[in-house]
């Protein structure tokens, strides 16, 4: 994969309280906007019982926030040979979808347990366009991140096509 292509996402660093234009920092206002959006989500999952819809709607709200076209969750299946789209979020449905864990940018994620930022897909040697051939969506970008707890992953979240441009 090219480097220039994906890059890698780690835990931010702390960043200072005043920083130079055009480098990473959150101001006050797009923090509370994060904390109030992880505060509607909690209570969400506290509202209701129902999985498919508290995932339904995390996928919405998150696309949303970030503002992108889409959103699915994949989760690993089968002792770790597939992954399954168990909800997504946008224009098409894959839910029930199955790709291979060890195919496309999300099977990549969960095999490395790193997160990716494809600003152009077809520039992604790992990028599989089966999907969209299937579905008739047209993929840009992606911003995906495997969902991991110690060292077992149990899939990963992809953000599909930032509205406007790419994923940042």
């Amino acid at each position: 994969m090219p480097k220039a292509q994906a890059s890698k996402l780690s835990t931010p660093s702390p960043v200072p309280a005043k920083t130079p234009a055009g480098e990473r920092g959150k101001g006050p206002h797009e923090v509370r906007d994060h904390l109030r959006l992880i505060a509607e989500m909690t209570r969400e999952f506290t509202a209701s019982h129902n999985y498919k819809i508290i995932v339904h709607s995390c996928l919405e709200r998150i696309t949303k926030y970030v503002g992108a076209e889409a959103a699915s969750l994949f989760l690993v299946a089968d002792n770790g040979e597939m992954l399954a789209c168990s909800a997504c979020y946008g224009p098409v449905d894959i839910t029930g979808l199955r790709i291979s864990a060890r195919t496309g940018v999300v099977g990549r994620a969960v095999q490395t347990r790193e997160g990716a930022m494809v600003r152009d897909v077809s520039a992604d040697a790992d990028f599989g366009a089966a999907v969209d051939a299937k579905t008739g969506f047209k993929t840009r970008s992606l911003l995906v991140a495997p969902l991991t707890i110690g060292q077992d992953c149990l899939g990963a979240i992809e953000i599909i096509n930032r509205v406007g441009g790419d994923v940042t």
